[in-house]
């Protein structure tokens, strides 16, 4: 300010440019109409699935807290269900994730269709959907949508000029019953979900408490298997097999046994399905491995007569690129043959993907490791498993030996057994044998070994040990008094 007067300098030039540049009203109502278009593509993102386009977990989520907040006022029910593709990780493994992609776009479409309009769909995870069924008449009404859903699903899709189908497990809850909130109610499905998917693809399940109470046994029995493997709760126990003709002890299957805190020892029917199905069999596989082979060179170490040891693999170890050389590194470590390891493994597995699992077991045979089929006879049983597999012995499954009688089936069965594994050069080793009758039945049919309580149970590392010891010492005192009555 000079004198009193205002400078009519920059600032007022300022003031007019912002006056003159000022949007007309038409053009603040199309900003205002821009910008609320932005906002509702951010919720659309925010609240959708960007592949299928179908409402997100969190959005349904909220709408099903007001549905059910409705339905408690009038006292309705609201199905839930909890659908899982089966083995969708197949299609992506194999034909590449935009295939999957595809996939999952036509099953949302499908679902979508044929749903009312009421009715939610939402996309929860990679390959799991949630549906939500309001003012459900009738528990009943639910498995008639998922029966209807699963058959949709079930329809070929054209992926990659090539007809792909899946199936799906589903798993239904009802409110009230199953659960007052909306994390309740689908816990439930999921329980549910998970028992159909027990029962075999394309089923669904009505939850039930029991499944409740037998999901939380499943889960403190994994949670405190994971610490088990981490503190050194598990043990070998090792089951000899003897040779029919000498008596002789040629080998031992080696078992996994957990000897639970508090609780003593936990059956391995009970713990190692659970560990499968959580995927922990490729960590506790690679114990039983180390384990064994560490307990063989004390055996060595000790001149014991044991010939080999047999350890059950599932196709999940063999599977992974790292299972051969982690081996070799093992028997390299403890300076142990490979020829005194065998493998065991069921029909059913050694024929899932097939070309894969002989591959790998090709190469284990390459190195010396023989190779057991396990419970022959309830599987494939298929001749040319046996002609492309370079197995060296089969087990007869003990289901088999249980009723072993001179006029039973299975005396037929096994005779048909032995006979199709002599056609192959195959050693054969029956489980299960209790009595001496079975014993000597299995002699005379030209069984080669046996396993089984007649011989022994399981036992611990130095209990099994004092039997090795005993029998060396019986069979030197034998092979003494030959040579004395040959030289009298």
């Amino acid at each position: 300010m000079i004198g009193g007067i205002v400078s009519a300098g920059p600032r007022a030039d300022t003031f007019r440019m912002l006056a003159e540049s000022a949007p007309l009203p038409e053009t603040q109502a199309s900003l205002t109409h821009e910008l609320e278009a932005a906002q509702q593509r951010v919720r659309h993102l925010v609240e959708f699935d960007l592949l299928t386009d179908l409402p997100n977990r969190s959005g349904t989520i909220r709408q099903l807290d007001q549905l059910m907040e409705s339905a408690r006022r009038v006292g309705g029910r609201i199905g839930l269900l909890y659908v899982d593709l089966d083995r969708f990780n197949n299609v992506n493994d194999s034909m590449g994730s935009s295939a999957g992609d595809r996939l999952l776009q036509t099953v949302a479409r499908r679902m979508r269709g044929l749903l009312r309009h009421m009715d939610l769909v939402a996309r929860v995870s990679a390959d799991e959907f949630l549906v939500v069924l309001p003012e459900l008449r009738h528990p009943s009404d639910a498995a008639g949508v998922a029966h209807v859903l699963l058959e949709a699903v079930r329809k070929p899709v054209d992926l990659n000029d090539q007809q792909v189908s899946v199936t799906a497990s589903v798993g239904i809850s009802v409110f009230p019953n199953d659960g007052m909130s909306s994390d309740e109610l689908v816990r439930s499905a999921v329980a549910a979900m998970h028992v159909a998917k027990q029962s075999g693809p394309g089923t669904y399940q009505f939850y039930a408490p029991s499944i409740n109470a037998g999901a939380s046994r499943k889960l403190q029995i994994e949670n405190e298997l994971r610490i088990a493997l981490e503190q050194d709760q598990l043990v070998l126990h090792y089951q000899p097999q003897v040779d029919l003709r000498s008596g002789a002890v040629v080998g031992a299957e080696a078992l996994v046994r957990w000897f639970r805190p508090g609780s003593g020892l936990v059956p391995a029917g009970e713990f190692l399905p659970i560990a499968e199905e959580a995927g922990m069999m490729v960590p506790l596989g690679r114990w039983v491995l180390r384990e064994a082979i560490r307990q063989m060179k004390i055996w060595d170490t000790l001149r014991l007569p044991i010939g080999r040891v047999a350890i059950n693999v599932t196709a999940s170890e063999l599977h992974r690129p790292e299972f051969a050389a982690e081996l070799a590194t093992l028997l390299a470590i403890h300076e142990l043959d490979a020829s005194r390891l065998e493998f065991e493994l069921t029909e059913s597995a050694a024929v899932k993907d097939f070309e894969s699992t002989s591959a790998c077991l090709n190469a284990l045979h390459s190195m010396g490791v023989s190779l057991s089929l396990d419970d022959f006879g309830t599987g494939y049983s298929s001749l040319s498993y046996l002609h492309l597999l370079p197995v060296d012995r089969v087990k007869i499954d003990q289901g088999f030996i249980r009723g072993l009688t001179p006029e039973s089936d299975s005396i037929r069965i096994v005779r048909a057994i032995i006979g199709l594994a002599r056609s192959f050069c195959l050693r054969v080793v029956a489980e299960g044998v209790e009595t001496r009758q079975q014993s000597m039945l299995l002699t005379a049919e030209g069984c080669d070994e046996i396993q089984g309580f007649v011989a022994s149970r399981p036992l611990p590392a130095l209990q099994f040990q004092r039997v090795l010891q005993s029998w060396q010492q019986n069979h030197r005192a034998f092979v003494s008094s030959s040579t004395a009555r040959r030289a009298g």
